[in-house]
Order: structure tokens, then sequence, then C-alpha cells
């Protein structure tokens, strides 16, 4: 074989490397899908028990494995900015052992977080891997690694506003729906749970948004309002540093808009605010007529819109109040987390403390340094992000800093979920040094491209 042919073979792969195909698309789905709250595996497999689900998708993640890479990781993709998943697969593993010598072997089933996740991560790496292998702008890259995450966001968002659509012309389809996640919701709140269309939805007596609530709480495959968005909305706002023309910004920002109106959820609305509140704070001398414009357009918005209904704002300060049982719940699940008694703890994942009304259960000191260590590491990842002047680093600051401010609603057990793993990777993606210029040269080189 010439030179000028070996030269076309490897172009040929390089072209190849450069886009995940849908089948590596499809794994990343199915993994994020199988956070507890994620109705998608549930319905394609019609079960109404996560342990199937979590089984279904490590056999396939292991298969996935095997026969889909052969090359070995690249020890350059290991780096400090990895630290937050690895402290958070050790917290699961600890709390897995920790709980099976407590409560009896019995409880082996809490592993499959543990083996979900480290798959999940391992999946991401050979993806990376298969990247790295050529010459291609780290814009490229996270798009790349990103397309799984936004697909399966985009796939809930779009379902909740064709479901919409065709409850307000008219049409019901309306399939009742049981996972065992939901069955403190069906328990405690009476609520009850259909599939309409393309989106599942909640049917509570409480109402927060007019009009956007009118047929109960249109979730897209989850089963609580802020969990839907807990799930799109940081996926809009990563969108955003994805978008080619000013017309597909407009409709990512009406977008979020939506999903706040849709989700009517407490959390989702303060942390936006939060998250707004720091965007101004950081790129405010670098565009600052172009956010004094935006500020305005919000303010005025919300004037509008408060003189048109202030259901919202009077739901907004009634959950602000300090005896409301939503504020109650976040706040005895940081103090929980926050307030170890013992040195070994029991089960960092049960809530069952708040149901009971008292602190049955200890997160322990050993789990609380790693939480401690988890959040300075993903932080740290965060503010280096937020200070590049770039607008993809600055993106997914932004997004990731939501993602761990909202997470404060579900405490530890945004562990149990593979979203965190998306979250971190893409900071270490940008954040690595052989990412840089100079280090995709170097990598080129020593694989001879």
């Amino acid at each position: 074989m010439n030179t000028q042919q070996e030269k076309a073979i490897k172009s040929i792969d390089m072209s190849r490397n450069t886009k995940l195909g849908l089948f590596d698309v499809l794994i990343v789905i199915m993994n994020i899908a199988s956070a507890r709250g994620n109705y998608l595996l549930y319905g394609l497999l019609g079960t109404s028990e996560g342990k199937w689900c979590e089984l279904f998708v490590i056999l396939v993640d292991i298969f996935y494995c095997v026969i889909r890479f052969k090359n070995r990781l690249s020890s350059k993709i290991f780096n400090k900015y990895f630290a937050p998943i690895f402290l958070g697969l050790f917290i699961i593993f600890y709390n897995s052992v920790n709980v099976m010598l407590i409560n009896g072997a019995g409880n082996w089933i809490l592993f499959e977080f543990l083996i979900v996740d480290s798959l999940f991560f391992l999946i991401l790496l050979l993806l990376l891997n298969k990247l790295s292998s050529c010459h291609i702008p780290k814009e490229a890259m996270i798009g790349q690694l990103s397309r799984g995450y936004i697909y399966i966001s985009m796939f809930s968002f779009i379902g909740v506003l064709l479901s919409f659509g065709l409850l307000i012309a008219g049409y019901n389809l309306d399939t009742p729906i049981y996972a065992d996640y939901m069955a403190s919701n069906v328990d405690e709140s009476n609520a009850q749970y259909y599939r309409s269309f393309l989106t599942v939805r909640m049917e509570t007596v409480d109402l927060r948004v007019p009009f956007f609530q009118e047929y109960g709480f249109l979730c897209g495959l989850f089963h609580e309002p802020h969990i839907f968005a807990y799930n799109v909305f940081p996926c809009l706002l990563l969108m955003l540093a994805f978008c080619k023309t000013k017309l597909v910004r407009l409709l990512v920002f009406i977008s979020l808009i939506l999903v706040i109106l849709f989700a009517g959820s407490a959390t989702n609305v303060f942390v936006a605010l939060g998250c707004l509140i720091v965007y101004v704070l950081v790129r405010a001398r670098r565009n600052f007529w172009g956010i004094l414009l935006l500020l305005l357009i919000l303010t005025v918005a919300v004037y509008f819109y408060y003189k048109i209904d202030t259901t919202l704002f009077d739901f907004l300060i009634e959950r602000s109040s300090s005896d409301h049982s939503s504020r109650q719940y976040s706040t005895s699940l940081l103090e929980f987390a926050f307030t170890p008694r013992t040195l070994t703890g029991t089960d960092c994942f049960s809530t069952t403390f708040i149901s009971h009304g008292t602190m049955r259960e200890d997160v322990g000191w050993i789990v609380f340094l790693l939480y401690v260590s988890f959040l300075i590491s993903y932080l740290r990842n965060v503010l280096l992000l937020l200070f590049k002047k770039e607008k993809l680093p600055f993106i997914i600051g932004i997004s990731s800093l939501y993602f761990i401010a909202h997470s404060a609603k579900v405490g530890l057990c945004m562990f149990t979920s593979p979203l965190f793993i998306v979250f971190v990777f893409l900071q270490a993606v940008y954040l690595t040094k052989f990412k840089t210029d100079k280090g995709k040269k170097q990598l080129c080189v020593q694989n001879n491209l």
C-alpha cells in the first residue's frame, strides 16, 4: 500500500471519528433515561419497578462496551477535573456497602446505581477517546458529547408543547400509568398519573400558573414539574452555546420561559434568577448594553404578566414561607446532608426521615466529607469556566451552576442520577489541558495523524 492510499484511509477514519453514530447517541439517551423519575424505560419495557430498568441498562451497556470499542483509553483523558465524578461514585459505593452491613445482604440492589453510573462514565470516556483521536474543535467535541442529553430533553419539552396543543384542540388520549417512584405522590398527595400523547400528565388539585396547568402538570418524561425543570432547563441553557443565529437564540430563550410556566416550580424560578444574577455580575463589563437591554425586556415582561395574573407570584411567595411543606422538605434535605452525627451514618439516599418528621437517618461524617469535597471540586470547575472569555465555557458553567443549585431540592439522591456525570464530564472535557490547540496537535502527532 503506497503513502497516498494510507493517507486516504486515515482521512476516512478521521472523518468517521469526528461524529458519534446514532447507536452511540441512543446509548447515552438510554443511560440518562435510567434516572429515577424518568418514565421512558418504564414505558418501553412495560414495567413499574426501577430495578428491571436498571438491570436492562446494565446488560446493554456491557454488551455495547464489549462489541463497540476495542481500543484502550488514552491516559491523557484522566485528570483532576474528573474528581467530582470519582467522589460521586465513591459515595454511591460506600453507601451501598454501608446499607448492606446495617440491613443485610438483601439490599444489594443499591449497587445497581453504582454499576449504571460507572458504566455510563466508562462509555463517555470511550466516546471521548474516539473523538480525541482526531483534530476537531472543542465546540464540535462538546456538541457531539451533548447530543444524547439534548435529544432526550427536547423530546420532553416538545412532547409537552405538542400534547398541550392537542389537549387545547379538544383531543384526549389519557392512559393511566404507574411506576414505583410515583408511589409517594399517589399516597400522600392523591396525585394521578396519565400518559397524554407524548407527555406524562400529573393530575392534582394544585394550580400554579393558570392556562399552562389547565390540564394538570405536563411533565414530559418526568413525574413532577420540578423534576421536569431540573432535567430540561439546564439543557436549554447549554443549547445557547450552539445557537448559530439570533432567531435560534430567541427560540431557546422563549423555550426557557415556557419551561418556567409549564413547571411552575419555585425552585426553578429562584435558581434561574440566581443564575441570571451571576450572569450579570460576571459578564456586565464585557457586554453592558446587551445585558441592560435583556434586563429591561425581562422587567417589562414580568410587569405585564403580573398585571394580567398574580397566581404565579402568589405561589412563589407562599413557597418562600418558612412553614410551607415544600420549603420544609428542601430545608430537611440540606440539614440532613450537612449535619452528620455518627462516623459511618445510615442510608444517605433515604428520605424517610422527612415523612417520619424525625432525623432517623444520618448522613455520617464519611459521606459528609466526601460530599463537601464533591461540591468544592465541582464548583472549582464551574468557576474556572465562568471566568473564561469564550461563550462555550461560560455557558457550560452557567448550566452546571443551575444543575447543582437545583440539586439542593433532591439532596444526595442526585448521585443516583447519571445526569451529574454529564455535567462534570462536559466541564472536564473543556478544562482538560490536552484539549487546547497545542494539546490536540501533540495528540495527533502521537497517533501519527
